[in-house]
């Protein structure tokens, strides 16, 4: 299960880096240059850049997103290793001792 995780976080991290990547490269930049038929000519390179890349946004985010749940799952599976839950743990052990005396 945990190799599963490991596997999808990854996963969905690399796919999301992509989308958000070729987002920002084809739409961001251009996002105000586009004609009313959706559609930008760039004369210095001889290309045309179609209004219909901003939809990368969409499953940009949702893999964002994925990445981000199966990373804290992840980081669940395994708190001995999280310097947060181990100061906590740390500080619940500490507390425990000065109870009892």
């Amino acid at each position: 299960m945990n190799t599963f995780l490991k596997a999808a976080a990854a996963f969905s991290t690399v796919s999301s880096l992509t989308l958000w990547f070729l987002y920002f490269t084809l739409y961001w930049f251009r996002r105000e240059k586009f004609a009313g038929a959706g559609r930008y000519f760039d004369e210095a390179t001889l290309v045309v850049h179609h209004e219909q890349t901003g939809v990368l946004l969409l499953p940009a985010v949702v893999l964002s997103v994925i990445a981000v749940v199966l990373g804290r799952g992840l980081l669940k599976t395994r708190p001995g290793r999280i310097a947060g839950s181990r100061l906590e743990a740390d500080a619940a052990q500490a507390a425990d001792d000065s109870a009892r005396g």
